[in-house]
């Protein structure tokens, strides 16, 4: 097992530690990170779990509380703009449809808030309008997303 954080931590879990080729390994490694456990008796398994608690951004030993706030804030920002044609089916002999053409042009502005690990919120606003050479096809439109999640 290889656990890796963005930072660049490398932590190495080798299991069966209770084998004889294990042993010998166990015996002649100098690398740091190496963490040796078996599954069948425990051993080694709770300095593993803290290595990982550690790579992971908290200890094992400390219980959270549901109620600890940490938040964080993200924006976000978005532009579409798209050109769209469509030249209908190009086998038909006739072809007495027009070329339509279309825009799509919009934006998105959006807000995550993570109150606790476990509760995240979401915002979002839509707006955009197509174009189109075709009568009756042009709209706009304005959205929402409005979001409330518990992550269990």
């Amino acid at each position: 097992m290889l656990l890796r954080q963005a930072r660049g931590r490398v932590l190495v879990a080798v299991n069966k530690a209770d084998l004889e080729p294990t042993k010998k390994l166990r015996a002649r490694t100098r690398r740091k990170g190496t963490r040796f456990v078996s599954a069948l008796t425990g051993e080694g398994l709770p300095p593993l779990a803290n290595d990982i608690a550690k790579l992971d951004g908290f200890r094992a030993d400390v219980v959270e509380s549901p109620l600890d706030v940490s938040p964080t804030l993200a924006l976000q920002a978005r532009l579409l703009r798209q050109h769209q044609w469509f030249e209908g089916d190009p086998s038909f002999a006739l072809g007495l449809t027009p070329l339509r053409q279309e825009y799509v042009r919009g934006y998105r502005l959006g807000a995550y808030w993570e109150y606790t690990r476990r509760l995240h919120y979401q915002l979002a606003f839509d707006h955009g309008e197509r174009e189109s050479n075709i009568l009756g096809r042009n709209y706009r439109y304005n959205a929402g997303v409005a979001q409330a999640r518990f992550v269990f």
